[in-house]
This record gives C-alpha cells, structure tokens and sequence, in this order.
C-alpha cells in the first residue's frame, strides 16, 4: 500500500462493492461516502488534479450524521484489521491489530482537518497537501481491503 497500482485500486474496489452489496442503511451510505473520497483523492494523487478542484466533492455529511446518531462505527466491520504482508515495513503497518472504528475515525479526522485547513493555508508552503492527500488515500484503501476481507 506504500505505492499503490491501479490493479490494487481496481481490487480494493470491487471487494468493497462485493462487501457493499450485503450491507444496508447506515453501513451502506457511509462507506459509499469513503468510496466517493477514495476517487477524489484518486484523481489529486494520480492525476494532479488540484486539491483546490475536488475539495468541495469530498464529503463527510453521512460520518457527521452518523456521528451525531451515536452510530457504532465498529458495527461495520467487528473483526480486526488483518495483518496483511502488504503492510510490513510501511506506514500503516501499526493499523494491523486495530479496530474498524479507529481506523474509520481517523481517515475522517483527517479528511475533516484538510477540508478545514485546506482554504486557509493553501499557500503556505509549510504543508505539503499531496502528502496530507495521500496519506488519507492510503487509509481508505487499507479500509477497503479489510472491509472486502474474510
């Protein structure tokens, strides 16, 4: 998941359509929510495309709702996120072992602080947006695979 093909995209997006399928309501609309994330950041990551131009179509309307609701995040998916070999030695290896819901929780904390910040400081060149961007990126395709996992 370090640097990531578009063949692992492709899988990651099919498994999670798979998973995606069995679900209804909340479960359903939240992940479709992530899903709709993953390809705006897609298109900034692989196709610079500015962040300035997708930022309004990053969404976190349905994780606040819920949020709000007192959803139980973990109900999605209650089995720990896997130790999958792709992780070994990368930034996301310490996702493995983790709950569902910490993971869900800090791909939106992250996605809530770049839609903040992002308007304000886009000029400052002590942050490195990219980065930002891919980092949630890559938590939100680790979220996928476990998701789409048995």
């Amino acid at each position: 998941m370090g640097s990531t093909t578009l063949g692992e995209i492709s899988n990651a997006v099919k498994d999670v359509n798979a998973w995606l399928k069995k679900q209804k309501g909340d479960s359903r609309l939240l992940v479709a929510e992530i899903k709709n994330n993953l390809i705006q950041l897609d298109m900034v990551v692989e196709h610079d495309v500015s962040l300035k131009d997708v930022l309004a179509d990053i969404s976190i309307s349905e994780y606040k709702r819920l949020q709000g609701e007192g959803f139980n995040f973990g109900s999605i998916k209650k089995s720990r996120i896997a130790r999958f070999k792709s992780l070994e030695g990368t930034d996301l290896e310490s996702w493995s072992g983790k709950e569902t819901e910490e993971l869900i929780g800090s791909i939106y904390d992250k996605t809530i602080a770049l839609k903040t910040m992002f308007p304000k400081l886009k000029k400052s060149k002590k942050i490195r947006w990219n980065s930002r961007a891919i980092n949630i990126r890559k938590r939100i395709l680790l979220l996928l695979r476990h998701l789409g996992s048995k």
